[in-house]
């Protein structure tokens, strides 16, 4: 995902309207994009602004526990933009970013309230959205114009290999076991047929996770 984190980091250092929409379906890769972020950011790898920034995510619902009207909403999101941005070193995530744009129960559309900070450039948020969720709620939005779009489509065969062989090492690790060549490969064979619903390299990961656990607890 190389060529997408660079886009990622180009438009999270612009001067003004340096928000990312990290566009993919569930299992492509989006977190573990900004895992490497985060990371590389909290070691000053990152070029200007973006040294030893720290990622905080907006829970949307502790946002709207207990709130009754539309005001109440966006007098919350508000204090809490104000704060984080007063802060000086916090870059904003937004998981699910359709939520915060009408796709809820309550119709809770906060676009206008997001707005003046998202062209300010006083406070980079990152947002998650799905390619149907994309569609629906944020192509025709004025919000999008905000945004560099990053799309992270399903990898190929051999780069998802790659990808699995790096998150094969975690999973040994976190269930002590060892894993085999052959066992990724047979990950990323089965996938499509055991989570037909689910993308690449996120299906064959719930593979050898499920399959981990089970060897750990025989």
């Amino acid at each position: 995902r190389q060529e997408q984190y660079q886009e990622v980091v180009e438009g999270l250092l612009k001067s003004e309207h340096n928000n990312v929409l990290l566009i993919g379906d569930p299992g492509v890769g989006k977190e573990t994009l900004l895992v490497s972020l985060v990371h590389d950011s909290f070691f000053g790898k990152l070029p200007g602004m973006l040294k030893h920034k720290r990622m905080l995510e907006l829970d949307l619902g502790s946002l709207i526990a207990g709130a009754t009207e539309k005001g109440e909403f966006s007098a919350r999101l508000e204090a809490i933009i104000a704060e984080v941005s007063h802060a000086g070193n916090i870059i904003l995530y937004i998981p699910e970013f359709q939520n915060v744009l009408g796709s809820t129960s309550f119709r809770l559309n906060l676009s206008g309230t997001l707005m003046p900070y998202l062209k300010s450039g006083v406070l980079p948020i990152i947002a998650t959205v799905t390619k149907g969720n994309y569609k629906i709620y944020v192509e025709q939005d004025p919000i999008q114009e905000a945004f560099t779009h990053v799309t992270l489509d399903e990898p190929d065969h051999e780069t998802a290999l790659l990808m699995l062989l790096q998150k094969a090492v975690s999973i040994e690790t976190y269930y002590r076991v060892s894993i085999s060549y052959n066992a990724v490969r047979a990950a990323l064979e089965y996938a499509h047929i055991y989570l037909p619903d689910d993308v690449l390299p996120g299906s064959a990961v719930t593979l050898l996770t499920d399959a981990a656990n089970t060897v750990s607890l025989s």
